[in-house]
């Protein structure tokens, strides 16, 4: 491979070059993205949690563990590392992944804010009963009986009389209470009103969101495209590859940081809309996905003049692989299985496609 000589300086590879220890870390990742593939299977089988926004998730995690078995086959093998396709595919789909999982994070995000924008009924600001698994309890009245029996099964069918009775009245003056309650706030809260032009605005924002990520997509198949040429002694390439790397990392952390904008807002500024912890489940997603795209920013001046293993600034040093699988590895696959862990579908009420256009459908 005419890469091992001496060259001009080229971008450093993300991930650094393939050696035997990288076999392990490449195994451990492989196996826990193939155990996703079952989760994704019945996210779609089932027709109460299919929805196409998480298809992201699904490429991804097809892409990754060929990923993983590409870079197990160049830890074992030298002669892979010279492979202009195995190079090419790799340092292209490293980008991909974040920008993948961005891209479904905004659909979510786009669906799920479009909806409280439609007249409705006032929605507990504090709601989680969707994020988690309800655990049923015994209510007052059964723990109440179930006490009345514990004490008729002692001999005391009198103390259970008056014990049952006594917590029968107190109950009720607590029911007539909560009613009333209830009924005064439904009074104060009336269904909120249908807002087109808010819903309008959303829809614009995410467009740009969406298209901003897909001329990245573009820019990182570019990139890894030239990528091989960068290595042969072509310094336009080389630049090329690095400005390209550089603004499709800079542009899904500010779309991210955008989308954490708008998030937060709906819910400031109309907490009888917006679902509290909904919002910040999608908030934290987008500040593990930034993780990985602050790591290639750091790395993505890094220049280096050849491929072998012992080439200055190459990224292959023990700590820069494992700043490469805890910082850019490891936040992907927590977010694809945050996606995963919920029924996206009821949470977020996305429907099968999510939302789509401008206009509302008739």
């Amino acid at each position: 491979m005419s890469a091992n000589a001496p060259t001009s300086p080229f971008p450093a590879p993300v991930g650094g070059v393939l050696l035997p220890e990288d076999f392990a870390p490449s195994l451990l990742f492989g196996i826990l993205y193939l155990l996703l593939i079952p989760f994704i299977a019945l996210r779609f089988i089932s027709k109460s949690s299919r929805t196409m926004v998480i298809m992201g998730v699904a490429l991804t995690t097809i892409v990754r563990v060929l990923n993983f078995a590409f870079r197990m086959a160049q830890s074992k093998d030298p002669s892979l590392r010279a492979s202009i396709t195995i190079t090419i595919w790799l340092q292209g789909s490293y980008s991909a992944t974040f920008i993948a999982l961005a891209n479904d994070v905004i659909h979510i995000g786009r669906a799920y804010l479009v909806g409280t924008t439609r007249a409705r009924e006032p929605e507990d600001p504090a709601d989680d009963s969707a994020l988690e698994i309800p655990v049923p309890a015994a209510s007052d009245g059964q723990q109440v009986l179930g006490d009345s029996i514990h004490l008729e099964d002692r001999g005391f069918p009198d103390v259970a009389s008056k014990s049952s009775s006594k917590q029968k009245i107190d109950i009720k003056e607590v029911e007539v209470e909560v009613t009333i309650g209830d009924m005064s706030s439904l009074r104060d809260e009336p269904n909120l009103r249908d807002e087109p032009k808010r819903r309008r605005y959303i829809r614009i924002l995410c467009i740009i969101f969406t298209t901003l990520l897909i001329i990245c997509s573009i820019m990182w198949a570019v990139s890894g495209g030239i990528y091989y040429g960068s290595m042969l002694n072509l310094a336009s390439d080389a630049m090329i590859t690095q400005v390209t790397s550089m603004i499709e990392t800079v542009i899904p952390l500010l779309v991210l940081q955008s989308m954490n904008v708008l998030l937060l807002f709906a819910w400031i500024t109309r907490p009888r809309r917006v679902c509290r912890n909904r919002i910040l489940y999608l908030c934290l997603i987008c500040c593990i996905l930034t993780i990985p795209i602050v790591y290639r920013l750091t790395i993505s001046s890094v220049m280096t003049t050849s491929w072998e293993p012992d080439a200055p600034d190459s990224l292959n040093s023990h700590t820069q692989k494992a700043l490469f699988y805890s910082l850019h590895i490891v936040p992907e696959l927590l977010a694809a299985v945050l996606l995963l862990r919920i029924n996206i579908r009821i949470v977020y009420n996305t429907g099968l496609g999510g939302d789509w256009g401008m206009r509302d459908k008739k």
